[in-house]
Formats: C-alpha cells, structure tokens, sequence
C-alpha cells in the first residue's frame, strides 16, 4: 500500500458473537467490537480450560516459529492514528480450516465449498512479503493454535509451503486492533473505558476520518460509533469477493 494523503479507511468487519446480531443494540455492538478487552475470557471458552494470561507456554508451531515479527497491534494502531496507510488481518480458525479445504468452523461456515476461494487464500500467504510489508499487519491469536484441529494443520500448511524469504513476519499478541485509541499494552486486554453509548459517540481514532464499512447489515446500527461514509453490504461475501472488491475500490476512489 503506498502512501497517500487522500485515502479512505476500509473496515471489513466479520465476528461472531453469542448475542442475536439482529435484535443487539448499538450499546450492545459497540461492547462486542471491542471485546478484545476481555480476549484472555474468550481463550478460556475457545480452549474449554483456565487460561490467565500467564504466558509459561507456547502453542505457535514450529514451522511458524521462524515467521514471527516484533511489532505487535499497539504498533498497526499507531499507524491508525498517524493516519499512515497501512491492512491489517487477523487469521482465526476458519482462515486455517480454508488453508486446508475443510472444516466448520463456528458459525457453521463450511470451507469446503469454497475450493477457489481457499486456493486463492493460500496463494495470498506465499505472496507475503513480495513486495514491501511493513505497514501489512497479520494477526495469528496463539490461542486459536492452542486447539489441535487448528495448530496442527496450519504448522502442516507452514512445512508444506514456503514463505517468502521477505516475509516480515506474523503478530502473535492482542486479539483485534484497538480503535479505542488508547495505547495499552499489547495482549494485556485492558482498553480503557468504552465510548459512550446512551449518547454514541465516534470512536477516537476514526473522529474526522472517511470510513468505510464492509460487513453484515447489522454493523449499520454502528454508523455514529464507526464514523461510516459508505457501507458495503459483506453478506454471504464468499460467493462474492469480485463484486465486493470493486466496490471497495470504488468507495476508496471517490476520495
């Protein structure tokens, strides 16, 4: 992504969590974008065991070991905040059940029925590094690699199909990108207090900034609280990256 003063912020936003999407309020929204606060409760619940914080272990798989890079999310949303271009993304269990053409993952998505799409996601992680990556930031949570369905095919991935040499390297702290704006430390899951609700207001680091949102139709109650422009309907966006993409392009042009 190279540098540019004129630039739109894309948000493509797709979670699950155990509230009704449809019937949530936009108090209810906002707490779950940032339920990163709380990550160290979602590593207990995803590995059905107590998990405090306390790193005296390692889940990232061997081949992985050699991919790791420094900086961690504090340092993508610094980028954010100095309003310098950069992507982030977070790889999760159904990212590594794509990589190896099967699996369901929580919200009952069946990656094998997307064979171009997972082909395609898989030549996306060998081109890493091709060009220059240093404002690319990809998240792989530890935790996800904690779950032997999940650790031991994405290590398998890793030996079966080189990185590029000049890969920078994968995050491995924090759970999403804070747009809270408070530079906490990273994986500490303390993000400070939430932006008011009752009176929505914008998060920080979007304030006077042209957003754009790509996600479920329910992200639109979050219109005051992500600062949105232009919203792009993600539904079922598997079946339609083409189409989507244009329309990101699109969106990004007309600034």
């Amino acid at each position: 992504m190279a540098p540019n003063s004129r630039w739109a912020l894309l948000l493509l936003l797709s979670y699950h969590v155990e509230a009704s999407f449809e019937s949530a309020t936009e108090a209810a929204l906002t707490h779950d974008l940032m339920h990163g606060r709380s990550w160290f409760a979602a590593a207990s619940r995803y590995l059905g065991r107590s998990y405090d914080g306390n790193k005296s272990w390692s889940c990232i798989p061997p081949a992985m070991s050699k991919h790791i890079r420094k900086e961690t999310t504090v340092d993508a949303a610094r980028m954010l905040l100095d309003r310098r271009p950069f992507a982030f993304m977070r790889i999760g269990d159904g990212d590594v059940f794509c990589l190896q053409g099967k699996g369901i993952n929580l919200e009952n998505m069946d990656y094998s029925k997307y064979p171009e799409q997972c082909h395609e996601l898989a030549n996306d992680f060998q081109d890493f590094g091709s060009q220059d990556d240093s404002n690319l930031f990809v998240l792989v949570v530890e935790f996800f690699l904690c779950r032997p369905e999940v650790g031991r095919p994405f290590g398998n991935f890793l030996e079966q199909h080189s990185l590029h040499p000049n890969f920078s390297g994968f995050l491995t702290s924090g759970f999403y990108l804070n747009l809270h704006g408070l530079e906490q430390s990273a994986g500490s899951g303390d993000y400070g207090p939430l932006p008011q609700t009752i009176a929505p207001t914008t998060f920080n680091t979007l304030a006077n900034r042209t957003v754009v949102v790509i996600g479920p139709p329910h992200l639109c109650k979050l219109d005051k609280t992500l600062n949105t422009a232009i919203f792009i309907d993600g539904t079922d966006a598997a079946s339609k990256v083409s189409n989507l993409t244009a329309a990101m392009k699109e969106s990004s042009a007309k600034w």
